[in-house]
């Protein structure tokens, strides 16, 4: 694929921005940024860019260009740290990070690329920030661009997710270029579909690479959940709508949990007791097919359904079980003494046989017999809310799965909140791509 470049990407975070320009056509050369997590995350998502770990305010036109290896740049992207401006924070006019973008303006005047894209928060439009915005405007006008300006829904733009950001694009004023924001994807789509196929995570990591948790529900959530609405936190924890595009993902969800995955997807239930039992009435009630043959017809009938291919022989005496089950302690395993009060003739031989699976532990080893009264196992519960892994999160944001995140579970976690929806940034990296006369190719799905 021919790439349009070369290109800069300042405070470049993990890079999302970088990742769809260059899906779009575009030479990303060099990522700067101080986070040096993020920093790993960009090095090893972009090989063909340099990841350089600086203070923009000590960077000069000279040394940029020097970076991208060229004496001329086309492009230069980037959203300076936005927590001074973000209206979830305290948005103090007077936040030293309110100085980040007037640097950026600084760097802009200095090498003189063709165009820029600066990203920022809802927050920079706000009657307190506004002096910050109409004078960063005022910077990039007096370097020589033309602007436009919008503030822009990731959801409009095929991310689940409703992620408000402001983007101001420029072009040098001596280009003819005629730009256009994006026509909105008429998609929309919600959380299923960005989520809805992923396995459930398991604690170590697997293929599915950031797909773990070893805490599903911290404290921080059970607390916002318990609280809701009563105030205790600027956010209370949100817990997700299949049907809906998620809320904003934040740079928060390690520590400070504000959204919740919705559970399990709608109809989808398991039912054991008392649903499913013997009932000489129902011919087909036990039916169970093999995982290699095909379904026995679904009938209309709940009782006649069928039963799961990992389904065990269908217990007599339901209620006991269940009491027996709901005895087990935090491991899964069913005290001696429960077992030897219900059953005291069957006990010999069982001590540990009768586990609940743990989200937390291992499964207990599967047997090969697998009736109740010699190792049956019982599936978690599934059904309580718990947090969002760090791969669902950028599956959220858009992030391909082969895009992988790097560093502490925190890092992830800001990394991933922090950045551009890739899909967004495609959307107008195309357009950009159009404004300068090039014809935007698709290097491959975002």
């Amino acid at each position: 694929m021919q790439l349009w470049g070369p290109c800069i990407d300042l405070f470049c975070g993990a890079g999302g921005l970088s990742c769809g320009f260059m899906q779009a056509g575009f030479d990303i050369r060099v990522g700067i940024d101080v986070d040096a997590s993020a920093l790993l995350t960009f090095e090893r998502n972009h090989s063909q860019a340099m990841a350089i770990k600086e203070d923009v305010a000590r960077l000069t036109g000279d040394k940029l260009r020097e970076l991208a290896r060229s004496e001329t740049v086309l492009g230069m992207i980037g959203g300076p740290p936005c927590q001074g401006f973000s209206l979830a924070g305290n948005h103090d006019p007077d936040d030293v990070r309110n100085l980040l973008p007037y640097e950026y303006a600084r760097l802009l005047k200095e090498v003189r690329p063709a165009f820029f894209l600066m990203e920022n928060v809802k927050g920079l439009l706000s009657k307190k920030q506004r002096i910050h915005f109409d004078a960063i405007r005022e910077l990039f006008s007096a370097a020589g661009y033309r602007l436009e300006w919008k503030l822009l829904n990731a959801w409009d733009y095929g991310v689940a997710q409703t992620r408000e950001r402001v983007f101001i694009v420029g072009f040098r004023t001596d280009l003819e270029a005629s730009f256009d924001w994006p026509p909105p994807d008429p998609t929309r789509p919600v959380l299923r579909d960005a989520i809805g196929d992923l396995p459930e995570p398991v604690e170590n990591e697997t293929t599915m690479v950031n797909h773990t948790l070893s805490d599903p529900r911290p404290v921080s959530m059970v607390n916002r959940l318990k609280n809701a609405g009563k105030g205790i936190a600027m956010f209370d924890c949100k817990v997700q709508d299949w049907e809906q595009p998620c809320k904003t993902v934040t740079a928060h969800l390690s520590k400070d949990v504000d959204l919740a995955h919705p559970g399990l997807p709608p109809n989808h239930a398991g039912h054991l007791f008392p649903n499913v039992c013997k009932e000489s009435r129902y011919d087909q009630t036990n039916r169970r097919a093999g995982w290699e043959d095909p379904s026995f017809t679904i009938t209309a009938h709940s009782r006649s359904a069928g039963l799961h291919p990992n389904h065990g022989p269908v217990p007599t005496d339901p209620a006991r079980i269940l009491h027996l089950v709901s005895q087990a302690d935090a491991d899964g395993v069913i005290p001696l003494e429960a077992l030897e009060m219900e059953m005291p003739t069957r006990v010999r031989g069982l001590k540990g046989r009768q586990k609940v699976g743990s989200w937390k532990k291992p499964n207990p080893t599967i047997t090969a017999n697998a009736g109740f009264y010699a190792g049956a196992h019982y599936h978690p519960e599934l059904a309580r809310p718990r947090r969002f892994t760090v791969r669902e999160c950028a599956r959220i944001q858009s992030f391909p799965d082969t895009f992988v995140f790097y560093g502490s579970l925190s890092a992830q976690y800001r990394q991933v909140g922090n950045a551009v929806p890739p899909k967004l940034a495609y959307a107008l990296a195309r357009q950009i791509a159009r404004a300068l006369g090039y014809p935007a190719e698709r290097g491959g799905e975002v």
